[in-house]
């Protein structure tokens, strides 16, 4: 089994504080943009805003997609070490039900982290691309 990178709350809260940063700045720049598109939008105002409508659905599939994913390997992970715990002898089995406890309180940070994952991408890569072509 692959062995997933140890995510954290301090990843997720960087995660969440990135994603604050990067919505209201769409958000402006795209209500702005439809404030003075007037009603004959250009082909491209008609594709930022198609755009807009597609990839909310698409990201927040992706992510329900990544945290049902990631749950089922936390729970793997978790009933693996419960069971190796069982099979060893009392005396050998209070470190084994110490980790298995500590990666059961990981593992909701990792399905937290995974679910968070494609809508921050996705916000602060509309960030970039709008800042870069507002720019201009």
């Amino acid at each position: 089994m692959k062995k997933r990178p140890h995510s954290s709350a301090s990843r997720v809260a960087s995660r969440l504080a990135q994603l604050s940063n990067d919505v209201p700045q769409v958000v402006a720049h795209r209500v702005s943009r439809m404030a003075t598109t007037g009603p004959m939008p250009s082909a491209r105002d008609r594709q930022e805003f198609t755009g807009m409508v597609v990839e909310k659905p698409m990201a927040f599939a992706q992510s329900c997609m990544n945290m049902w994913m990631a749950g089922l390997q936390v729970q793997q992970t978790y009933w693996t070490s419960l069971s190796r715990a069982m099979l060893q002898p009392p005396w050998l089995s209070l470190r084994t039900h110490a980790d298995a406890f500590h990666r059961a309180g990981q593992g909701g940070w990792f399905v937290l982290d995974q679910g968070i994952g494609p809508i921050q991408r996705q916000a602060s890569s509309n960030a970039r691309r709008l800042n870069r072509r507002g720019s201009r």
